[in-house]
């Protein structure tokens, strides 16, 4: 069976469901503050009460209540989807999923297309979130305005200790809000899932797959990987509320479209190459109510 292209591209209403499957996969920067239809700068404003609202009872007005207003501007990324592979590979890859144990005889989808357009969106959406725990760290080194901690290499004698510091450093105006969570990348993960089975340390609790140190959940990011597009580096941790951290893009942008190149009918190659553009760009709002330990 021979790879044939029959629709080169994918715009329109096909174009936004393979980027909204990029951009859900259940992971850590889904749970971000969506900023969608993001074309060049974009502004974030998140309203914060300061002050009492109760007073006592009286004819006097009480001028104690303040609201403050972030408002922040930012630029979005712009970014190329650009690869090709070669088409015994995607044959390969595609005969495997179809083919069953046992099986005389194989299915295939409707078309190769909606097989390959199926599996690209996962490729990117891992990407975009190695790109944003990238872009956090970098911003967050830069940020003077967020509450610096600094911890010692993460290993397993000293990761509740370490963890510990990070607790302590969390504004107590955010303690037991539902929203606050303690990010880690997934090499620091095993050392405090390891210990939350241990009966000797009760700060640590998880079923297998949830965690929490008192109380507040822990998320799980990528480890740092150049070649795959960022993630977050090893003995760092960013704690703060998950609505607090943003993450805008084009996502229903309708002026972009997706391309299928089939290089056999052009350059005579025997390779697939898969062409298109998308926006993006990952933040915070509100820098006071963020802790960034590090080394």
């Amino acid at each position: 069976m021979g790879v044939i292209i029959t629709k080169p591209d994918y715009r329109g209403e096909e174009l936004t469901g393979f980027y909204t499957t990029a951009f859900y996969r259940k992971n850590a920067v889904d749970r971000f503050t969506l900023l969608p239809n993001v074309k060049d700068k974009f502004g974030m404003n998140f309203l914060n009460f300061t002050g009492t609202v109760l007073g006592v009872a009286g004819c006097d007005f009480n001028a104690n209540v303040n609201t403050a207003l972030t408002e922040k501007l930012d630029n979005i990324n712009s970014y190329d989807i650009n690869f090709e592979e070669c088409i015994e590979t995607f044959e390969q890859s595609y005969l495997a999923e179809e083919l069953k144990a046992g099986a005389n005889s194989v299915e295939f989808p409707a078309s190769f297309e909606e097989w390959l357009m199926s599996k690209l969106p996962e490729a990117i959406g891992d990407e975009l979130e190695r790109k944003a725990f990238t872009e956090l760290e970098t911003e967050l080194t830069a940020d003077l305005n967020n509450i610096d901690v600094t911890i010692l290499p993460i290993t397993a004698n000293n990761a509740i200790d370490e963890l510990a510091k990070v607790y302590q450093a969390i504004p107590g105006e955010l303690m037991g809000d539902p929203e606050l969570v303690i990010m880690i990348n997934a090499n620091s993960w095993k050392y405090f899932q390891i210990a939350a089975f241990d009966t000797a340390v009760p700060q640590l609790i998880t079923d297998g797959i949830k965690m929490y140190f008192l109380g507040i959940e822990l998320v799980l990011a990528p480890v740092y990987n150049a070649g795959k597009g960022g993630g977050l580096n090893d003995d760092v941790v960013i704690a703060g509320k998950i609505s607090n951290f943003v993450r805008a893009s084009d996502l229903l942008s309708d002026d972009t479209e997706l391309n299928i190149i089939d290089l056999r009918q052009s350059t005579g190659d025997k390779k697939l190459r898969v062409v298109g553009s998308l926006k993006f760009k990952c933040t915070y709002a509100i820098s006071e109510e963020i802790v960034h330990a590090h080394v």
